[in-house]
């Protein structure tokens, strides 16, 4: 996580990039009433950092946020504001995804595809899975007349 506001502002000088030719002088893609705290190319270059970092869970990057970096983003809003403002951004960051990653994938003709591990061979922390148990209570009958 000492690497996220690193991170963050290098995002944050691709969206720009990228979307040079569509973002006003306050780095937003739309017209607000009233100036937000956070711009809309800073709420994307949060979402592709998170994203990046492997952060699947958005409580535990809050509260890091709140806790450690808490100098680092001085303007950061609400989880509900910021939620509802990258939920109407969403094609813009996929957008921005796709063109990073032809930018990174030029040329290339193999790829390696990274997943989660499967973590069905695990023994569960709940016992009452069947399959998990290493002593069965009830066994089926050796004698199966067909």
């Amino acid at each position: 996580m000492h690497k996220l506001k690193s991170n963050y502002d290098r995002f944050f000088l691709i969206t720009k990039s990228v979307f040079k030719n569509r973002i006003n002088s306050f780095d937003n893609f739309y017209c607000y009433r009233n100036r937000p705290k956070m711009s809309d190319c800073q709420i994307i270059a949060f979402t592709v950092t998170g994203e990046s970092l492997v952060i699947n869970s958005e409580a535990f990057l809050w509260a890091k946020i709140k806790s450690v970096h808490a100098d680092d983003f001085p303007n950061l809003i609400d989880r509900s504001n910021f939620n509802r403002r990258r939920n109407r951004l969403y094609p813009l960051i996929e957008e921005l995804n796709k063109t990073i990653a032809s930018y990174l994938n030029d040329g290339e003709d193999c790829f390696l595809v990274d997943s989660t591990p499967n973590l069905f061979a695990r023994t569960p922390v709940n016992k009452e899975i069947r399959f998990a148990k290493k002593t069965l209570k009830r066994l089926p009958a050796k004698d199966i007349q067909r």
